[in-house]
């Protein structure tokens, strides 16, 4: 049957895809989170290209790489999907909150009870920083826990976790190898540890790299390098590695960021995460003072 309108209109699941390779880096990790084959995903992208009438993606790439007019879809893409996601959820989604890792446990359960005890309607969402990042910009989170390496401008709130070196228990560095560092790509720990192995000038490689908390965690336990984590986070199956010989780590940076003009309740959860961190951390500066 012919759909005469199959080359005006983009399918909404395409561009789902599209945004999901973007966000894991690769067809298979999107495959995965979308619950189809590869071969599927490979599909959409081609169809996409034909709609559009251009390469979306560079050629000959190891990793997801785009082209100008990838970019340029991307930027739609994403705008698309908000309001797609908006138009659908509409106010009954609440307020749509992201919390990395290290908060989705006890301060994820003091503001989970906050909001049910005040009837606000809350929906949460615990990824990776650099996803929950890109999820922020989209419009697709209202407040979001956002973690760097250096102070956050727009921040209603911050604070600061201190940063520590950890390992397997059985690791055991040797001096005539090269310092070995496990990566995650895009997350606050890569930026603090290159910075603090710049500085300190030693000869360092990645035998490995991870994209999620649980295939880190899994890097650093089989004993490949040395990992880089917020020390209230370091589980007790991993070392706290305090030798003076290793590189001196910054701190990271927290930053409690609210979009502007968003779903009512807002506030409340605003207020109810400034508390519960203030419990855990005894004091916030305010962005005026984070500044100075």
């Amino acid at each position: 049957m012919h759909r005469r309108h199959e080359t005006e209109n983009i399918p909404i699941e395409i561009l789902r895809s599209f945004v999901t390779v973007l966000d894991t880096g690769s067809f298979t990790k999107a495959a995965a989170v979308l619950a189809l084959t590869q071969s599927a995903i490979s599909a959409q992208m081609k169809r996409l290209q034909r709609l559009l009438r251009d390469e979306l993606f560079t050629r000959g790439m190891v990793n997801v790489t785009l082209t100008e007019k990838g970019k340029f879809a991307a930027d739609y893409a994403r705008r698309i999907l908000a309001l797609n996601d908006f138009l659908v959820q509409g106010a009954a989604c609440g307020v749509r909150v992201g919390l990395p890792p290290l908060y989705g446990n006890d301060l994820l359960r003091e503001v989970s009870a906050r909001c049910k005890k005040d009837s606000v309607n809350v929906q949460f969402y615990c990824d990776s920083v650099p996803n929950l990042r890109k999820r922020f910009e989209a419009g697709h989170l209202d407040v979001f826990l956002d973690l760097s390496s250096d102070p956050p401008p727009d921040a209603v709130t911050s604070w600061t976790e201190s940063v520590v070196w950890v390992s397997a228990h059985e690791f055991v560095a040797a001096s005539e190898e090269p310092f070995h560092f496990i990566n995650w790509p895009g997350s606050p720990s890569e930026e603090i540890a290159f910075r603090a192995l710049r500085r300190s000038s030693i000869r360092f490689d990645t035998p490995a790299a991870a994209f999620d908390i649980a295939s880190y965690l899994e890097a650093v336990q089989a004993a490949l390098g040395y990992g880089v984590m917020a020390e209230r986070g370091v589980p007790q199956s991993l070392r706290i590695c305090r030798e003076q010989s290793l590189p001196i780590l910054g701190p990271m940076h927290v930053g409690l960021k609210k979009k502007s003009g968003v779903e009512e309740g807002s506030d409340a959860v605003v207020a109810y995460l400034e508390k519960a961190a203030e419990r855990l951390h005894g004091r916030l500066d305010s962005p005026s003072a984070s500044q100075q």
